[in-house]
Protein backbone atom coordinates (compact mmCIF):
# COMPACT_ATOMS: atom_id res chain seq x y z
CA UNK A 1 0.00 0.00 0.00
CA UNK A 2 1.98 2.96 -1.21
CA UNK A 3 1.60 5.94 -3.46
CA UNK A 4 1.44 9.67 -2.88
CA UNK A 5 -2.26 9.80 -3.75
CA UNK A 6 -3.08 7.77 -0.64
CA UNK A 7 -1.80 10.39 1.78
CA UNK A 8 -3.16 13.91 1.92
CA UNK A 9 -0.71 16.72 2.51
CA UNK A 10 -1.05 20.49 2.98
CA UNK A 11 -1.54 22.52 -0.21
CA UNK A 12 0.37 25.53 1.14
CA UNK A 13 3.34 24.22 3.03
CA UNK A 14 4.89 26.14 5.87
CA UNK A 15 8.14 24.84 7.34
CA UNK A 16 8.03 23.51 10.88
CA UNK A 17 9.70 25.97 13.24
CA UNK A 18 9.40 23.98 16.48
CA UNK A 19 8.78 20.27 16.79
CA UNK A 20 8.67 17.77 19.64
CA UNK A 21 9.86 14.23 18.96
CA UNK A 22 9.56 11.35 21.42
CA UNK A 23 11.73 8.37 20.47
CA UNK A 24 11.37 4.82 21.81
CA UNK A 25 14.13 2.48 20.67
CA UNK A 26 14.24 -1.27 20.20
CA UNK A 27 14.84 -3.96 22.79
CA UNK A 28 18.55 -3.47 23.41
CA UNK A 29 21.06 -2.08 25.87
CA UNK A 30 20.80 1.57 24.90
CA UNK A 31 20.65 4.34 27.47
CA UNK A 32 20.42 8.08 26.80
CA UNK A 33 24.18 8.52 26.63
CA UNK A 34 24.55 5.83 23.99
CA UNK A 35 21.54 7.06 22.01
CA UNK A 36 22.57 10.69 21.81
CA UNK A 37 26.22 9.79 21.25
CA UNK A 38 25.28 7.67 18.26
CA UNK A 39 22.97 10.40 16.94
CA UNK A 40 25.81 12.92 17.09
CA UNK A 41 27.90 10.60 14.92
CA UNK A 42 25.02 10.08 12.50
CA UNK A 43 24.70 13.83 12.06
CA UNK A 44 28.09 13.91 10.35
CA UNK A 45 26.66 11.71 7.60
CA UNK A 46 23.39 13.65 7.54
CA UNK A 47 25.11 17.02 7.08
CA UNK A 48 27.31 15.66 4.31
CA UNK A 49 24.46 13.96 2.47
CA UNK A 50 22.07 16.92 2.44
CA UNK A 51 24.53 19.86 2.64
CA UNK A 52 22.74 21.31 5.65
CA UNK A 53 23.59 22.28 9.20
CA UNK A 54 22.43 20.11 12.09
CA UNK A 55 23.62 20.39 15.67
CA UNK A 56 22.75 18.60 18.87
CA UNK A 57 22.53 20.65 22.06
CA UNK A 58 23.34 19.52 25.60
CA UNK A 59 21.57 16.38 26.81
CA UNK A 60 19.40 17.15 29.83
CA UNK A 61 17.99 14.39 32.07
CA UNK A 62 14.23 14.85 32.34
CA UNK A 63 13.56 11.94 34.69
CA UNK A 64 15.35 8.65 35.25
CA UNK A 65 13.26 7.31 32.35
CA UNK A 66 13.97 10.10 29.84
CA UNK A 67 16.47 12.64 28.59
CA UNK A 68 16.08 15.51 26.15
CA UNK A 69 18.21 17.60 23.81
CA UNK A 70 17.50 20.29 21.23
CA UNK A 71 18.38 19.64 17.59
CA UNK A 72 18.82 22.72 15.40
CA UNK A 73 18.47 22.30 11.63
CA UNK A 74 19.38 25.07 9.17
CA UNK A 75 19.70 25.08 5.39
CA UNK A 76 20.04 28.77 4.53
CA UNK A 77 16.30 29.34 4.08
CA UNK A 78 14.77 27.50 7.02
CA UNK A 79 15.53 26.89 10.67
CA UNK A 80 13.82 24.15 12.66
CA UNK A 81 14.31 23.46 16.34
CA UNK A 82 13.33 20.01 17.54
CA UNK A 83 13.11 19.02 21.16
CA UNK A 84 14.08 15.36 21.02
CA UNK A 85 13.18 13.27 24.05
CA UNK A 86 14.64 9.80 24.32
CA UNK A 87 12.45 7.46 26.35
CA UNK A 88 14.69 4.99 28.13
CA UNK A 89 14.08 1.39 29.18
CA UNK A 90 17.68 0.23 29.20
CA UNK A 91 17.33 -0.78 32.85
CA UNK A 92 14.46 -3.14 32.03
CA UNK A 93 16.56 -4.86 29.37
CA UNK A 94 19.48 -5.06 31.78
CA UNK A 95 17.33 -6.60 34.51
CA UNK A 96 16.27 -9.44 32.18
CA UNK A 97 19.88 -10.15 31.26
CA UNK A 98 20.87 -10.16 34.93
CA UNK A 99 18.53 -13.01 35.81
CA UNK A 100 20.07 -16.50 36.18
CA UNK A 101 20.74 -18.19 32.85
CA UNK A 102 18.65 -21.25 33.75
CA UNK A 103 15.62 -19.12 34.54
CA UNK A 104 16.01 -17.14 31.33
CA UNK A 105 16.19 -20.32 29.27
CA UNK A 106 13.05 -21.69 30.94
CA UNK A 107 11.21 -18.43 30.27
CA UNK A 108 12.30 -18.44 26.64
CA UNK A 109 11.27 -22.09 26.21
CA UNK A 110 7.83 -21.27 27.65
CA UNK A 111 7.45 -18.26 25.36
CA UNK A 112 8.56 -20.23 22.29
CA UNK A 113 6.17 -23.09 23.06
CA UNK A 114 3.30 -20.67 23.64
CA UNK A 115 3.85 -18.85 20.34
CA UNK A 116 3.85 -22.19 18.53
CA UNK A 117 0.86 -23.70 20.37
CA UNK A 118 -1.24 -20.56 20.01
CA UNK A 119 -0.76 -20.50 16.24
CA UNK A 120 0.94 -17.11 16.38
CA UNK A 121 4.20 -18.49 15.01
CA UNK A 122 2.49 -20.00 11.98
CA UNK A 123 0.80 -16.63 11.51
CA UNK A 124 4.23 -15.04 11.27
CA UNK A 125 5.17 -17.34 8.41
CA UNK A 126 1.90 -16.67 6.59
CA UNK A 127 2.36 -12.92 6.93
CA UNK A 128 6.08 -12.71 6.22
CA UNK A 129 8.31 -15.77 6.08
CA UNK A 130 11.41 -13.70 6.81
CA UNK A 131 9.99 -12.69 10.16
CA UNK A 132 9.04 -16.32 10.72
CA UNK A 133 12.71 -17.22 10.36
CA UNK A 134 13.56 -14.45 12.81
CA UNK A 135 11.21 -16.14 15.28
CA UNK A 136 13.28 -19.33 14.84
CA UNK A 137 16.57 -17.42 14.99
CA UNK A 138 17.55 -18.29 18.60
CA UNK A 139 16.57 -21.94 18.18
CA UNK A 140 18.54 -22.25 14.95
CA UNK A 141 21.49 -20.47 16.54
CA UNK A 142 21.55 -22.82 19.52
CA UNK A 143 21.00 -25.94 17.39
CA UNK A 144 24.14 -25.36 15.34
CA UNK A 145 26.57 -25.74 18.29
CA UNK A 146 24.67 -28.80 19.54
CA UNK A 147 24.86 -30.37 16.09
CA UNK A 148 28.58 -29.65 15.90
CA UNK A 149 29.08 -31.18 19.35
CA UNK A 150 27.23 -34.33 18.28
CA UNK A 151 29.35 -34.62 15.15
CA UNK A 152 32.56 -34.24 17.15
CA UNK A 153 31.31 -36.82 19.67
CA UNK A 154 30.45 -39.31 16.90
CA UNK A 155 33.77 -38.81 15.12
CA UNK A 156 35.89 -39.24 18.25
CA UNK A 157 33.77 -42.11 19.56
CA UNK A 158 34.39 -44.01 16.32
CA UNK A 159 38.17 -43.97 16.79
CA UNK A 160 39.21 -47.48 17.94
CA UNK A 161 41.42 -46.45 20.87
CA UNK A 162 41.05 -46.90 24.64
CA UNK A 163 39.17 -44.04 26.31
CA UNK A 164 37.54 -42.90 23.07
CA UNK A 165 34.14 -42.70 24.75
CA UNK A 166 35.31 -40.36 27.50
CA UNK A 167 37.29 -38.24 25.05
CA UNK A 168 34.26 -38.03 22.75
CA UNK A 169 32.09 -36.67 25.55
CA UNK A 170 34.70 -34.11 26.64
CA UNK A 171 35.56 -32.91 23.14
CA UNK A 172 31.94 -32.90 21.99
CA UNK A 173 30.90 -30.74 24.94
CA UNK A 174 33.90 -28.46 24.50
CA UNK A 175 33.13 -27.95 20.80
CA UNK A 176 29.46 -27.27 21.50
CA UNK A 177 30.10 -24.82 24.35
CA UNK A 178 32.88 -22.96 22.55
CA UNK A 179 30.76 -22.58 19.43
CA UNK A 180 27.71 -21.54 21.43
CA UNK A 181 29.70 -18.90 23.30
CA UNK A 182 31.06 -17.51 20.03
CA UNK A 183 27.71 -17.46 18.24
CA UNK A 184 25.82 -16.11 21.23
CA UNK A 185 28.16 -13.13 21.34
CA UNK A 186 28.42 -12.62 17.59
CA UNK A 187 24.78 -13.29 16.68
CA UNK A 188 23.21 -11.80 19.84
CA UNK A 189 21.36 -15.04 20.57
CA UNK A 190 20.72 -14.32 24.25
CA UNK A 191 19.68 -10.78 23.42
CA UNK A 192 17.06 -11.95 20.91
CA UNK A 193 15.87 -14.53 23.43
CA UNK A 194 15.18 -11.65 25.84
CA UNK A 195 13.14 -9.87 23.18
CA UNK A 196 10.82 -12.85 22.81
CA UNK A 197 10.42 -13.16 26.57
CA UNK A 198 9.46 -9.46 26.75
CA UNK A 199 7.00 -9.79 23.84
CA UNK A 200 5.42 -12.85 25.47
CA UNK A 201 4.97 -11.00 28.77
CA UNK A 202 3.50 -7.90 27.11
CA UNK A 203 1.13 -9.99 24.98
CA UNK A 204 -0.13 -11.81 28.08
CA UNK A 205 -0.55 -8.57 30.02
CA UNK A 206 1.93 -9.56 32.68
CA UNK A 207 4.68 -7.02 32.24
CA UNK A 208 4.19 -4.66 35.21
CA UNK A 209 7.61 -3.06 34.78
CA UNK A 210 6.73 -2.01 31.22
CA UNK A 211 3.31 -0.83 32.41
CA UNK A 212 4.89 1.43 35.02
CA UNK A 213 7.41 2.70 32.50
CA UNK A 214 4.72 3.60 29.97
CA UNK A 215 2.85 5.58 32.62
CA UNK A 216 6.06 7.40 33.54
CA UNK A 217 6.68 8.18 29.87
CA UNK A 218 3.12 9.50 29.52
CA UNK A 219 3.91 11.90 32.38
CA UNK A 220 7.06 13.00 30.54
CA UNK A 221 5.09 13.65 27.35
CA UNK A 222 2.47 15.62 29.25
CA UNK A 223 5.07 17.79 30.93
CA UNK A 224 7.11 18.44 27.76
CA UNK A 225 4.01 19.49 25.81
CA UNK A 226 2.36 21.49 28.59
CA UNK A 227 3.21 24.94 27.24
CA UNK A 228 1.92 24.20 23.73
CA UNK A 229 4.87 25.80 21.96
CA UNK A 230 5.33 23.15 19.27
CA UNK A 231 4.07 23.27 15.69
CA UNK A 232 4.18 19.49 15.42
CA UNK A 233 4.39 16.48 17.73
CA UNK A 234 5.86 13.20 16.53
CA UNK A 235 6.21 9.83 18.27
CA UNK A 236 8.79 7.43 16.81
CA UNK A 237 9.11 3.76 17.72
CA UNK A 238 11.81 1.52 16.29
CA UNK A 239 11.63 -2.30 16.31
CA UNK A 240 10.08 -3.47 19.63
CA UNK A 241 9.69 0.23 20.40
CA UNK A 242 7.02 0.22 17.69
CA UNK A 243 4.67 -1.61 20.05
CA UNK A 244 5.63 0.48 23.06
CA UNK A 245 5.21 3.79 21.23
CA UNK A 246 1.70 2.86 20.08
CA UNK A 247 0.74 2.15 23.68
CA UNK A 248 2.32 5.44 24.75
CA UNK A 249 0.53 7.35 22.00
CA UNK A 250 -2.81 5.89 23.07
CA UNK A 251 -2.18 6.85 26.70
CA UNK A 252 -1.27 10.39 25.69
CA UNK A 253 -4.32 10.67 23.42
CA UNK A 254 -6.60 9.45 26.23
CA UNK A 255 -5.18 12.05 28.62
CA UNK A 256 -5.67 14.83 26.08
CA UNK A 257 -9.24 13.72 25.39
CA UNK A 258 -10.02 13.41 29.11
CA UNK A 259 -8.88 17.03 29.55
CA UNK A 260 -11.31 18.16 26.85
CA UNK A 261 -8.76 18.43 24.05
CA UNK A 262 -8.47 16.80 20.65
CA UNK A 263 -5.45 14.51 20.21
CA UNK A 264 -3.43 15.57 17.16
CA UNK A 265 0.01 14.12 16.45
CA UNK A 266 1.93 11.74 14.21
CA UNK A 267 3.18 8.26 15.06
CA UNK A 268 5.97 6.68 13.03
CA UNK A 269 6.69 3.01 13.62
CA UNK A 270 9.89 2.18 11.75
CA UNK A 271 11.11 -1.37 11.27
CA UNK A 272 8.40 -2.24 13.75
CA UNK A 273 7.84 -5.64 15.34
CA UNK A 274 4.52 -4.62 16.95
CA UNK A 275 2.60 -7.54 15.36
CA UNK A 276 4.76 -9.98 17.33
CA UNK A 277 2.58 -8.83 20.24
CA UNK A 278 -0.72 -7.81 18.62
CA UNK A 279 -1.08 -11.05 16.62
CA UNK A 280 -1.08 -13.18 19.78
CA UNK A 281 -4.59 -14.38 20.77
CA UNK A 282 -4.04 -13.23 24.36
CA UNK A 283 -3.02 -9.68 23.38
CA UNK A 284 -6.47 -8.13 23.64
CA UNK A 285 -5.15 -5.08 25.49
CA UNK A 286 -2.66 -4.38 22.69
CA UNK A 287 -5.42 -4.69 20.08
CA UNK A 288 -7.60 -2.34 22.14
CA UNK A 289 -4.78 0.18 21.86
CA UNK A 290 -4.93 -0.05 18.06
CA UNK A 291 -8.72 0.32 18.05
CA UNK A 292 -8.52 3.38 20.26
CA UNK A 293 -5.89 5.09 18.10
CA UNK A 294 -7.87 4.34 14.95
CA UNK A 295 -10.82 6.17 16.47
CA UNK A 296 -8.81 9.38 17.02
CA UNK A 297 -9.07 11.28 13.75
CA UNK A 298 -6.27 13.66 14.68
CA UNK A 299 -3.77 10.82 15.14
CA UNK A 300 -1.84 9.91 11.99
CA UNK A 301 0.16 6.67 11.91
CA UNK A 302 2.80 5.73 9.35
CA UNK A 303 4.44 2.29 9.41
CA UNK A 304 7.79 2.28 7.60
CA UNK A 305 8.89 -1.10 6.21
CA UNK A 306 11.69 -2.60 4.11
CA UNK A 307 11.92 -5.92 2.30
CA UNK A 308 15.55 -6.72 3.10
CA UNK A 309 15.08 -6.37 6.85
CA UNK A 310 13.71 -9.62 8.36
CA UNK A 311 12.96 -7.91 11.67
CA UNK A 312 9.83 -6.19 10.40
CA UNK A 313 6.62 -7.17 8.63
CA UNK A 314 7.18 -6.04 5.06
CA UNK A 315 4.15 -5.33 2.90
CA UNK A 316 1.80 -6.06 5.79
CA UNK A 317 -0.88 -3.86 7.32
CA UNK A 318 -0.40 -4.11 11.11
CA UNK A 319 -4.12 -3.58 11.74
CA UNK A 320 -5.09 -6.38 9.35
CA UNK A 321 -2.48 -8.73 10.85
CA UNK A 322 -3.89 -7.99 14.29
CA UNK A 323 -7.48 -8.59 13.22
CA UNK A 324 -8.51 -5.04 14.11
CA UNK A 325 -10.81 -3.32 11.60
CA UNK A 326 -10.17 0.39 11.07
CA UNK A 327 -13.15 2.77 10.99
CA UNK A 328 -11.29 5.22 8.78
CA UNK A 329 -11.97 5.76 5.10
CA UNK A 330 -8.25 6.13 4.39
CA UNK A 331 -5.40 3.80 5.38
CA UNK A 332 -4.50 3.55 9.06
CA UNK A 333 -1.67 3.09 9.30
CA UNK A 334 -0.27 4.28 6.02
CA UNK A 335 2.26 1.65 4.99
CA UNK A 336 5.42 3.31 3.68
CA UNK A 337 7.62 0.85 1.78
CA UNK A 338 11.29 1.79 1.50
CA UNK A 339 14.41 0.36 -0.14
CA UNK A 340 17.41 0.40 2.17
CA UNK A 341 19.68 -0.36 -0.80
CA UNK A 342 18.77 3.08 -2.20
CA UNK A 343 19.41 4.94 1.06
CA UNK A 344 23.17 4.41 1.02
CA UNK A 345 25.94 4.25 -1.57
CA UNK A 346 26.90 0.85 -3.02
CA UNK A 347 30.08 0.45 -0.98
CA UNK A 348 28.26 1.26 2.26
CA UNK A 349 25.48 -1.17 1.39
CA UNK A 350 27.92 -3.93 0.51
CA UNK A 351 29.56 -3.53 3.93
CA UNK A 352 26.29 -3.73 5.87
CA UNK A 353 23.99 -6.02 3.86
CA UNK A 354 25.15 -9.23 5.57
CA UNK A 355 24.54 -7.82 9.05
CA UNK A 356 20.88 -8.31 9.92
CA UNK A 357 21.04 -5.92 12.85
CA UNK A 358 22.90 -3.17 10.98
CA UNK A 359 20.31 -3.33 8.21
CA UNK A 360 17.59 -3.10 10.85
CA UNK A 361 19.27 -0.04 12.33
CA UNK A 362 19.20 1.88 9.06
CA UNK A 363 15.62 2.85 9.87
CA UNK A 364 17.02 5.17 12.56
CA UNK A 365 20.32 6.06 10.90
CA UNK A 366 21.39 8.77 8.49
CA UNK A 367 21.62 7.97 4.80
CA UNK A 368 24.60 8.51 2.54
CA UNK A 369 22.35 9.15 -0.48
CA UNK A 370 19.38 11.48 -0.71
CA UNK A 371 16.27 9.38 -0.53
CA UNK A 372 12.61 9.87 0.31
CA UNK A 373 12.93 8.27 3.74
CA UNK A 374 15.70 9.64 5.92
CA UNK A 375 15.34 9.41 9.70
CA UNK A 376 17.13 12.67 10.61
CA UNK A 377 15.38 14.63 7.84
CA UNK A 378 11.99 13.25 8.85
CA UNK A 379 12.46 13.97 12.56
CA UNK A 380 14.53 17.15 12.50
CA UNK A 381 14.11 18.70 9.05
CA UNK A 382 11.71 21.53 8.11
CA UNK A 383 9.05 19.48 6.31
CA UNK A 384 5.76 18.78 8.11
CA UNK A 385 5.42 15.04 8.68
CA UNK A 386 2.48 14.47 6.31
CA UNK A 387 4.19 16.46 3.58
CA UNK A 388 7.46 14.59 4.08
CA UNK A 389 5.64 11.27 3.61
CA UNK A 390 3.91 12.50 0.45
CA UNK A 391 7.22 13.57 -1.03
CA UNK A 392 9.05 10.50 0.18
CA UNK A 393 6.60 7.99 -1.24
CA UNK A 394 6.67 9.77 -4.59
CA UNK A 395 10.46 10.12 -4.43
CA UNK A 396 10.12 13.87 -4.90
CA UNK A 397 13.33 14.58 -3.08
CA UNK A 398 13.48 17.59 -0.82
CA UNK A 399 15.89 20.26 -2.06
CA UNK A 400 17.48 22.17 0.83
CA UNK A 401 18.71 24.79 -1.65
CA UNK A 402 15.17 25.67 -2.76
CA UNK A 403 13.79 28.78 -1.05
CA UNK A 404 10.25 27.37 -0.60
CA UNK A 405 8.58 24.06 0.11
CA UNK A 406 6.45 23.25 -2.93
Amino acid sequence: MSGAAEVSGPSHVRPVARRAVFHVGGYERNDAGAFFGRLEREFERFRSCWSVSASLGPVVPVRPEAASATVVYEDGFRRTETELTFLDYDDLVASERARPAGRRLREYAAAFADYVASGTASGFFRANWRFGLFFLYPVIGWSMPLLLGCLVFAAVRAVPVPGAGTAAVVLGLAAALATLRHLARRLLLFHVKGLWIAAFDVAHGRAPAFERRLEAWADVVRDRLADGRFDEVVFVGHSFGGMLVLDLAARHAARVAAAGGVPAFHVFTVGSTAPMVTMHPRAEAARATLRYLAGQDGVQWVDVQALIDPINFFRCDPMVLSGVPSPRAGPFPFVYETRIRDMVDPAFYAAMKHSVFRIHYQFVSANTRRYGYDYPMLCFGPMPAAYAVVRGVGQRLFDPAAPVLD
